[in-house]
């Protein structure tokens, strides 16, 4: 009977882990910020060119990501802006985030799917592709 009782409580304990585990991929982590490690500008041309990552117009021809940490901020410049609102997996080097598009004319709200990934102090992954980080800003 005690063996039972004890199987019982395991296979119980067991649905109840599987079931968290399910419902956090479902609802992202809550209360972390981007890593330091992410911060700057990051660009899709190896070793580029001040000129390359800071044009003189709003709409770059190429990818330009700019990441602030402080704010949990991703945009792509003169495109996309998301602010993180949770995190999936959480690490220093990469992440996995649900992120809103807070774009005024994004109507109505989008979300996406966020990952970075650090491969090197100058090279990360975001959704696959690979950035390079910008030289600091002159202005």
């Amino acid at each position: 009977m005690k063996f039972l009782k004890l199987k019982t409580l395991l296979l119980s304990s067991c649905l109840l882990l599987t079931s968290c585990s399910v419902l956090q991929s479902l609802y992202p982590l809550p209360t972390a910020q981007i890593p330091e490690q992410f911060a700057g500008t990051w660009t899709d041309k190896k070793k580029p060119s001040t000129a390359y990552c800071y044009p003189p117009t709003d709409s770059p021809k190429h990818a330009i990501w700019d990441i602030k940490p402080n704010e949990n901020l991703i945009f792509l410049v003169g495109f996309e802006m998301y602010e993180i609102l949770g995190y999936y997996s959480y690490s220093p080097t990469e992440f996995t985030a649900k992120a809103k598009d807070i774009i005024e004319e994004a109507e109505p709200e989008t979300y996406r799917d966020i990952s970075v990934k650090l491969l090197n102090k100058n090279t990360i992954q975001i959704n696959g592709k690979t950035y390079y980080r910008c030289p600091k800003s002159p202005y």
